[in-house]
């Protein structure tokens, strides 16, 4: 109700927009397993990155 007495409006605000996300800095080194040995699944590639690859 406080929105709508504000706006007039039932209409929902606008959403969305971009948010960086707290693995962005280490996207190539999550995804240098994955390319380089195709399809892995999520303990294959633990594995991958504790071995230091």
């Amino acid at each position: 109700m406080t929105a709508y007495r504000a706006t007039a409006s039932l209409a929902p605000d606008p959403g969305g927009g971009w948010r960086s996300s707290y693995l962005d800095p280490y996207r190539e080194f999550f995804i240098r397993p994955v390319t380089r040995k195709g399809d892995l699944t999520i303990p294959q590639l633990a594995t991958e990155l504790l071995a230091g690859e």
